[in-house]
């Protein structure tokens, strides 16, 4: 009966040779780790809502609300919360299988103001 054996180093993008060992593995397993975080920031606590924002490219930051608050709950995971700016939005949200927290009253910002790509305010709300 034979045995495949394991090979006994690693070769990495641009040929670099790691000996396979705890320590070698350790440390691969640490740059991914260090990766992963760099590269997939965790989410806002918090997601902005302002129907006066007119540049098309709501995101849900400050500086680019989402227009309606629909489109912020679907886009907000269990736990966040969706701030939003003072106005009228004619329309019936629904949350399904999450916890949102709705805040009102914020003051947000100018449809100027969000095409030049400067933050809304909402740090407080008028409430």
């Amino acid at each position: 009966m034979s045995r495949r054996l394991r090979p006994m180093a690693w070769t990495l993008p641009g040929g670099l040779i790691v000996e396979r060992s705890a320590r070698a593995r350790l440390i691969v397993g640490s740059v991914f780790l260090v990766a992963l975080f760099v590269l997939c920031p965790a989410a806002p606590a918090q997601l902005c809502v302002d129907a006066r924002n007119l540049t098309g490219t709501p995101d849900g930051t400050a500086a680019k609300p989402f227009r309606t608050v629909q489109s912020a709950v679907d886009a907000a995971a269990s736990g966040q919360s969706v701030l939003v700016a003072t106005g009228a939005f004619g329309e019936d949200v629904r949350v399904e299988n999450k916890t949102v927290t709705l805040l009102g009253g914020h003051t947000g910002g100018t449809p100027g103001q969000y095409g030049l790509g400067t933050a809304g305010d909402f740090t407080r709300s008028r409430w």
